[in-house]
């Protein structure tokens, strides 16, 4: 986790705030751990940063919008306060390319919406770029995962980081290292209204993390009787990583960035953010409702302290792009380096840390990806191997971060539980009828459905975006079984139909949801009491086919 939570002190701070139009007077910075950082230069431009119109966003995939019933769960998030924007993307070969949010990108401005191409500070989900870049390396011979840090950094750097002397990049990478993570450093990690514009080098990160923190354990990369350890979640590991590059290279980490990945990719609505600035089409960052009543932008948050660990700046375009390049082909990495990517330690019995990338045993399978949590931002990427199946998500508040893997799980059973494998199979051509007639048959996802919605026209979006109360124009049914006779079909006309299922949640589901709400009810400071719904309604793709 990149920060801690943002604090606003004191009733004459926020009265200040107000006053002034938003802005706070520059706190003196104060001298911590042998380090006194500088004010921000404020008056760095463009500021604004100048990005391209929407519809000449990087990494564009077809997309749909979601269905109604799943912005109507998401819209439960926003009316209550609980988030002010979220933003859900997924691809898949069953789904396509989907798109559902709620909320504002920019409450300042209620005309903008959230759309694919919106930018997001990302926060951890940036550690998967350092790690693609020395790996990179490593597969150029340019270094060895399995050298000493001390190799490629001065000893003036060495002499501030824990084990320095004996530290390999390997064990920085895979957070074996040991290292106390500088963000769990209050001066550095809990950002307030004062030290958000504070200026730092690496370096001085570095000295504060060795002068107050504590190693999080004494053999770092294993035990003297060859035990290897649980990974420790700790950003050092990656901010050393990104000072390597840098040395090994002579560029800035942002260019080796842009040069390597980004720009290698056509991911170039994604870049490696050095300060303050954000552009005209990033989403604003909120703080503080469950304080004060109202959300406080947050977003002019100098880019120093994440760094390597957190300070990559993206969209959900370019996250698809990204994620499916890197794990599909070998465009990124060759497969030995992937390979090396997804080689695994672990923390406990469903989760383990490769480099830069998480595995979990979630309730909807095994996936990969990571979390990110910045200062106004939470980001989620999952990939499922076996369903070739990607998920994003994107909030701007990282206020109530428990909901996040709340409106996982819910939007997961959403888009597995849909019914599956139709018959006939989607875009099947020729499909003969018997006087006018087509058995049309299916199979449930991952919930059996007690009942079944069945939507049937030549109009693909009214087919897709249809309800049980709104459904004009269509052909309608709700039934028991797995099948439907269509009946007055047209010959050669093209047709779309949809089945939504509707199931009754059993008693374990139920007591499952219900103790989610519960553990969200006692770790979040808005979080709104609901009691689980007893069915759920499962909308299914749309799928299509021409008549004979």
């Amino acid at each position: 986790m990149m920060i801690c939570r943002w604090r606003v002190h004191l009733l004459s701070t926020l009265l200040v705030l107000l006053m002034s139009g938003g802005s706070l007077p520059a706190a003196q910075p104060r001298s911590y751990g042998g380090v006194t950082p500088r004010m921000t230069d404020e008056t760095r431009t463009p500021d604004p940063l100048p990005s391209v119109p929407v519809e000449q966003a990087s990494s564009q995939i077809p997309w749909k919008p979601g269905h109604p019933e799943w912005e109507r769960m998401l819209n439960y998030y926003v009316t209550n306060n609980i988030l002010p924007g979220v933003a859900v993307l997924i691809d898949s070969p069953n789904w396509g390319g989907r798109f559902m949010a709620a909320g504002k990108p920019n409450l300042e401005d209620p005309s903008v919406k959230f759309h694919p191409s919106t930018q997001f500070r990302i926060g951890s989900c940036s550690k998967i770029f350092i790690a693609v870049l020395i790996l990179q390396l490593d597969a150029e011979h340019k270094l060895n995962l399995e050298d000493r840090i001390a190799k490629y950094l001065p000893a003036s750097v060495i002499r501030k980081i824990h084990n320095g002397d004996i530290l390999t990049i390997l064990q920085c990478l895979d957070m074996t290292a040991g290292l106390y993570s500088y963000t769990n450093e209050e001066y550095l990690g809990e950002v307030t209204e004062e030290n958000a514009m504070y200026d730092f080098t690496q370096e001085e990160i570095l000295t504060i993390t060795k002068n107050e923190g504590t190693l999080t354990t004494e053999y770092p990369g294993g035990t003297p009787d060859g035990e290897i350890p649980f990974y420790t979640y700790s950003n050092t590991g990656y901010l050393v990583c990104g000072l390597i590059a840098e040395a090994l290279l002579k560029k800035p980490l942002e260019q080796l960035l842009k040069e390597r990945i980004f720009d290698a990719i056509g991911i170039t609505d994604t870049f490696f953010a050095t300060d303050y600035r954000v552009t005209t089409r990033t989403a604003r960052g909120y703080v503080g409702f469950s304080e004060f009543g109202f959300w406080i932008d947050c977003t002019r948050y100098n880019q120093d302290v994440p760094w390597a660990a957190g300070a990559v700046v993206s969209t959900p375009f370019d996250m698809i792009r990204f994620y499916r390049t890197l794990l599909k082909t070998e465009d990124l990495l060759p497969k030995a380096s992937i390979a090396k990517l997804l080689q695994m330690n672990y923390c406990g019995e469903h989760q383990g840390y490769g480099k830069g990338i998480l595995e979990e045993l979630l309730p909807t399978g095994a996936s990969y990806g990571h979390g990110g949590t910045a200062l106004g931002y939470l980001t989620a990427v999952f990939y499922y191997p076996e369903r070739d199946f990607l998920y994003l998500q994107f909030c701007n508040t990282f206020n109530n971060k428990y909901t996040r893997a709340e409106i996982c799980y819910r939007v997961m059973d959403y888009l597995l539980g849909a019914c599956e494998e139709p018959v006939p199979a989607p875009g099947a051509q020729d499909v003969p009828l018997k006087d006018g007639s087509l058995r049309l048959a299916w199979h449930a996802g991952d919930y059996y459905g007690d009942e079944h919605h069945v939507y049937i026209g030549t109009d693909e979006q009214a087919v897709d975006q249809a309800t049980p109360e709104k459904h004009d124009g269509l052909q309608y049914a709700r039934v028991k079984d797995f099948f439907f006779e269509a009946k007055n079909l047209r010959s050669q006309t093209t047709y779309y139909w949809r089945v939504d299922a509707v199931h009754t949640k059993t008693d374990r589901e139920l007591d499952a949801e219900q103790a989610l709400i519960n553990n969200n009810l006692g770790n979040e400071t808005s979080y709104a009491e609901r009691s689980p719904e007893p069915q759920r309604y499962l909308p299914g793709p749309t799928w299509s086919f021409r008549v004979q």
